[in-house]
C-alpha cells in the first residue's frame, strides 16, 4: 500500500508543512517519508522487522530504535510515540482485524502491538477516531473518499493528549499494490 499527500505540523511556538510517501508492505515494514520546500528530506522513518530507523534534518545520522522504545523529536515537541504504531495510525483498516468488543456508545476497543486502543465512531459526520490510553495518542479520520471496493480517509488529525501539538495528514493519492523503489528500504 502507499499513501502519498501533503504534511501539516503545528504547535504554540511553530507551524511547518512539506509532502509526504509512505509505503507500507506489512505490519512491520514501513518506509516513511517527508520532505520540506524544493523536496529536501526533512523526516525519513524506515521499519524493519524489530528495528525503527529514523533520521531527521537535525540529526547527525540514523537513530534505531527497538520495538517498544518510544521516540521524542525535540524540535517538534513530539515525545511518547512508538514509531511501530505509523502504520495503525496512517492506515489502520489494514492492521484492525477484530474489535475486543463495545466499551461504550458507539466506542470499542481493541489491541495492537499488547497495546489497548479505543475506535469511536460519529456517524454524523462520517468520522472515527483511535486513540491509544498509554501515550494520550488520538487520530481523527474524515474527509470520506471512495476507493475500488472501499474507501479510505482523506483527512488524518493526530494530537497528543494536552492538544499541545497536531499533525494533520491530507492524503492525495493511495495505490495498492505499488512498485516501490529499492532505495526506500536502504538507510544509508
Amino acid at each position: 500500500m502507499a499513501l502519498k499527500g501533503r504534511i501539516e505540523y503545528e504547535d504554540a511556538r511553530v507551524r511547518q508543512e512539506g509532502s509526504f510517501k509512505l509505503f507500507l508492505t506489512g505490519p512491520d515494514s514501513l518506509s516513511f517519508l517527508i520532505e520540506g520546500p524544493l523536496h529536501v528530506d526533512v523526516f525519513r522513518m524506515i521499519i524493519l522487522g524489530e528495528d525503527a530507523h529514523l533520521l531527521s534534518s537535525e540529526d547527525e545520522g540514523w537513530r534505531i530504535l527497538h520495538k517498544g522504545e518510544r521516540v521524542a523529536v525535540a524540535e517538534y515537541g513530539v515525545d511518547n510515540i512508538s514509531p511501530f504504531l505509523t502504520g495503525l495510525f496512517a492506515f489502520p483498516q489494514y492492521f484492525i482485524r477484530a474489535l475486543d468488543g463495545e466499551t461504550g456508545p458507539g466506542e470499542y476497543g481493541f489491541s495492537w502491538d499488547d497495546e489497548p486502543f479505543t475506535c469511536r465512531a460519529a456517524r454524523k459526520q462520517m468520522e472515527f477516531s483511535i486513540s491509544q490510553k498509554n501515550s494520550g495518542i488520538k487520530a481523527v479520520y474524515g474527509g470520506r473518499k471512495d476507493f475500488e471496493n472501499g474507501f479510505y480517509p482523506s483527512k488524518i488529525e493526530i494530537t497528543n493528549a494536552p492538544g499541545s501539538w497536531r499533525i494533520t495528514l491530507n492524503i492525495d493519492a493511495v495505490r495498492v499494490n505499488p512498485q516501490i523503489p529499492q532505495s526506500v528500504w536502504l538507510p544509508e
